[in-house]
């Protein structure tokens, strides 16, 4: 198993065990809201991302979506990007780690 893979596990590992009551936008793959009537509405976050759309508007497709839908509403996934994480928390870990040397 390469390095890479391993280090992608160990952050899987890490996200799925922990409860998660809010996360950040720029930590979304993707959104899929499923309504009661069993169908989805799918938003995929890193599209947006990939067409420039700033954390901000992003945070207010969603929010209109979710008022839009509110009455309708089984659940929601949220689809975490594990590089985003990796991205956001490593450079905090090496500093703790780094302090206990």
């Amino acid at each position: 198993m390469n390095p890479e893979t391993v280090v992608t596990r160990s952050w899987e590992d890490i996200v799925n065990s922990v409860e998660k009551i809010e996360i950040p936008v720029n930590c979304l793959k993707r959104v899929t809201i499923n309504l009661l009537d069993g169908k989805s509405k799918r938003l995929n976050i890193a599209q947006y991302r990939k067409k420039g759309m700033s954390n901000e508007e992003i945070e207010e497709i969603m929010g209109k979506y979710f008022f839009m839908l509110n009455d309708v509403i089984r659940n929601v996934d949220f689809f975490v990007d594990l590089k985003a994480v990796e991205e956001l928390i490593q450079p905090m870990t090496d500093q703790l780690l780094a302090k206990l040397k």
